[in-house]
């Protein structure tokens, strides 16, 4: 706003200026003003040489004309000569390896409820299990000098989601829009998203990925896979989901449990459990008033292993 008032401010003061003329004259309000202009003119500058045609003649050329030769012209006596080759750029080499591990589901106050499942609920959402032997194994790529890492694709090893191995989050069942926000019960599940259907999508807004649940349900959802941010100097793995307006929605340090996906909601994220299905959205209480059977909620934490 100052910029526009201080635009605003020489805008009427030239303005005025041209309104204010020598007494006895008339004030001039045409765009031409001759006022607006000095009263002595300079002289103009004197006319540039123009290079005669001949003087770009070579000698040859010039012999041919019966013209003299052209006087020679010496080389520079003070150029110094390179001695070694000039230097090539070095492209530096951004060396990827791949993490591999177990994800862990935590309590709000830290224990352990067990890890995401490789057994899902039905073949249509993800759930967790308290034996580690029932864990599924996930891998996803990351820079070798990185200790953390956004816009994560993770792949699950060893579900029994066939065919859908990327883990990531799912339109819920009774959700009326692909949002989620404090004030809406609408949430995510975690499920697994076909491989086969999703390019490039980090950062993408929702949009119809096949997933397991439509796949058990053939009910169309809408679907994110990489939505993940993982710290691997804690372990700390939280998912961000983007609404439809393409608005970010961080994690909140809590809630989520059942499917294979993963969720953000609008302004946190919240990461709960009912039973032992895994689920995301942007309001545990408004989930829970509609669906009132007893909430979990949760954090989750990356687990490497050989």
């Amino acid at each position: 706003m100052r910029s526009l008032l201080a635009f605003f401010a020489l805008a009427v003061s030239a303005g005025v200026s041209a309104l204010v003329s020598p007494a006895g004259e008339p004030a001039c309000i045409a765009e031409y003003c001759a006022g607006n202009f000095p009263n002595a003119v300079q002289p103009p500058a004197p006319t540039p040489s123009v290079p005669s045609p001949l003087d770009a003649l070579t000698n040859a050329e010039r012999l041919v004309r019966g013209m003299p030769l052209k006087a020679p012209v010496r080389r520079r006596s003070d150029f110094v000569r390179r001695s070694t080759p000039s230097s090539v750029p070095v492209i530096q080499v951004v060396k990827t390896v791949t993490k591999r591990g177990v994800i862990e589901v935590k309590n709000s106050t830290g224990d352990c409820l067990g890890y995401i499942s490789k057994n899902s609920l039905s073949k249509a959402q993800l759930q967790y299990e308290s034996a580690i032997e029932n864990a599924t194994t996930v891998t996803f790529p990351i820079q070798e000098s990185s200790i953390s890492a956004s816009q994560v694709r993770i792949t699950m090893e060893d579900s029994d989601e066939i065919g859908f191995p990327l883990l990531g989050l799912v339109q819920g069942a009774n959700d009326t829009s692909v949002d989620i926000g404090s004030e809406s019960y609408n949430q995510d599940l975690a499920r697994g998203i076909s491989s086969r259907f999703v390019t490039a999508v980090a950062g993408a807004v929702p949009a119809n990925i096949s997933n397991a649940y439509t796949n058990v349900t053939t009910l169309v959802r809408a679907a994110e896979s990489d939505v993940w941010t993982i710290d691997l100097t804690t372990g700390n793995l939280s998912p961000q989901w983007i609404n439809s307006n393409g608005c970010k929605l961080g994690a909140h340090p809590h809630i989520f449990q059942a499917l294979n996906v993963s969720l953000l909601a609008a302004p946190t994220t919240v990461l709960f459990a009912q039973s032992s299905a895994l689920y995301a959205g942007g309001n545990s209480s408004t989930f829970s008033a509609q669906f009132p059977s007893p909430i979990t909620e949760y954090t989750l934490q990356f687990v490497e292993t050989k």
